[in-house]
């Protein structure tokens, strides 16, 4: 009998957010050069991202993440 094929699969994450000034959606991932929200998303640690605060890409207004939802 032969034995089992193997497969390793690949995780993708997103997390999106629209900016409250402009409207322009920004990709949060690309922000997250030290881990800031990976780190909490993957260790059950959602509600510590409330008041994160971002500065759009485009329009350069700083705001703050009320909540992640999912």
């Amino acid at each position: 009998m032969e034995g089992l094929k193997k497969v390793t699969p690949q995780l993708q994450w997103s997390l999106y957010v629209d900016c409250p000034n402009c409207n322009h959606q920004l990709y949060l991932v690309d922000h997250d050069e030290d881990g800031c929200y990976s780190h909490k998303i993957f260790n059950n640690q959602w509600s510590d991202i409330k008041g994160q605060n971002e500065i759009c890409s485009e329009c350069f207004e700083e705001f703050e993440i009320e909540e992640v939802v999912y």
